[in-house]
């Protein structure tokens, strides 16, 4: 079975470490400084020749490989070409290679995956850290009557990441469900995980996005029915049930205490969402040419990005920004006040698929696809395994999510939700490479021990 063995660290493998570590910790918090760390820390784990050892016969590094050659080459065209062109293009594409550094992120991890839960815990502290300083902090009267805030953060990313970190909360959690033992500092210690998931919770309701909500609802049964189904909290003891019966009570209460907030955002579009409703039905797709919700905009752009799809369904438009592409359509209709008071384009598709594939056509989704799904079936195949199951579950519950999520918008070319990825990529990738290092160690998946 699995067995954890203690590694002696060199000088670069200590450095190559703290480095990942200020990474994590500054990644949402502070651009300038994540930037410089994850420099750093990349450096080291490129240098090292076991590295390119441990992902040249990878299958998500294969599929990863293919997908930013083909935008390597994609992009070249369009230079060779003189296709509408700027710096923010080439800014996007630079951009696509920097998310695919998850697998240095993962190279250390898989060394030790307990690195995985303190890489999550430096992360959502610094994050922390950053809505307590953020000027939000001290509008709380108005955030609570509506006002949406992501507090430093962009506010649909911010409640990406409230997501993750509710699922942390119970997933590295030993028997996070099982609030009962049997000396007070470990009750403590559950009510503090409690109020901690609370806290993010309440973070999560402030954004009032509903994708996020929707994210967590479909994902977060499948975590408690894991927990529960090894819990001790099924020995129907007295004292169990009044555990139980707390917490559930203390659940009810928070949703009843954010029912107006919950139900003023889930219905406040219901209008134009049935509006949609019916032309999904009748087939009539048609742009809404006076749109006044975000599902207006999001259902115009919908259709937008399927008409340039058509339009060029296996290479794409190439290396160029979505927003180009809509400032040229012309139609007024894809265009929204901005946060300046002002009107202005909009500059993606809400969309991570739909735009992958307008940008790189089916060429371009499918490698970047097929990495996902890898990852996402490596999993599965160690789902069984007790020792690793909390990293399995975690692992699997955050890709889920932010899937689920990318249905709904597109920001992976923005440095805050870009270092986001890269290490809960790396964490999850790490996890999965179990599933080809099944019998001696966790961790060693490059031929050293751990």
């Amino acid at each position: 079975m699995y067995k954890t063995i203690v590694l002696t660290l060199s000088s670069i493998e200590r450095s190559r470490l703290f480095f990942l570590y200020c990474f994590a910790f500054f990644s949402l918090i502070s651009n300038t400084f994540a930037e410089l760390f994850l420099l750093l820390f990349c450096l080291l784990c490129v240098v090292d020749s076991k590295f390119w050892q441990g992902i040249k016969n990878d299958n998500v590094f294969i599929f990863s490989s293919f997908f930013l050659i083909y935008i390597f080459f994609r992009f070249g065209f369009d230079l060779y070409c003189n296709s509408f062109f700027s710096k923010e293009v080439i800014n996007d594409c630079l951009s696509f290679f920097r998310s695919f550094l998850f697998f240095c992120v993962g190279y250390v991890i898989a060394f030790d995956l307990k690195r995985f839960k303190f890489v999550v815990v430096l992360m959502f502290i610094g994050m922390i850290i950053g809505v307590v300083v953020n000027p939000d902090i001290l509008k709380l009267p108005e955030i609570w009557n509506g006002r949406r805030t992501g507090f430093h953060i962009k506010i649909t990313s911010f409640a990406l990441y409230c997501d993750v970190a509710v699922l942390a909360l119970i997933c590295f959690s030993s028997d996070v469900i099982s609030f009962f033992d049997y000396n007070v500092l470990n009750n403590m210690k559950y009510i503090f995980l409690i109020v901690s998931v609370l806290i993010f919770g309440q973070l999560l309701i402030f954004t009032r996005s509903r994708s996020s909500w929707l994210a967590l609802i479909v994902v977060l049964p499948f975590i408690f029915l894991n927990k529960l189904s090894s819990s001790p909290l099924f020995n129907f003891k007295k004292k169990n049930v009044v555990l139980c019966g707390v917490v559930f009570s203390t659940v009810i209460l928070w949703i009843g205490f954010n029912a107006s907030n919950i139900q003023g955002r889930v219905y406040e579009e219901f209008k134009s969402i049935y509006s949609v409703y019916k032309n999904i039905i009748n087939a009539d797709f048609q742009p809404h040419l006076s749109p006044s919700a975000s599902i207006d905009y999001r259902y115009n752009l919908f259709l937008f990005g399927v008409q340039k799809i058509s339009e060029k369904p296996l290479f794409g438009w190439g290396a160029t920004s979505t927003k180009e592409l809509v400032r040229k359509s012309g139609v007024t209709f894809l265009m929204h006040s901005d946060f300046k008071g002002g009107i202005d384009w909009l500059d993606h598709l809400h969309n991570t698929y739909l735009e992958i594939m307008v940008r790189f056509g089916v060429v371009g989704l499918i490698p970047f696809v097929g990495m996902l799904w890898v990852l996402m079936f490596r999993l599965l195949i160690i789902f069984k395994i007790k020792e690793v199951r909390e990293y399995v579950f975690f692992s699997a519950a955050s890709l889920a999510v932010i899937l689920i999520w990318s249905f709904f918008d597109f920001r992976l070319l923005h440095p805050h939700i870009r270092y986001f990825w890269i290490l809960i990529l790396g964490g999850t990738w790490a996890v999965g490479k179990l599933s080809e290092n099944s019998e001696d160690n966790i961790g060693g998946c490059f031929g050293q021990k751990v």
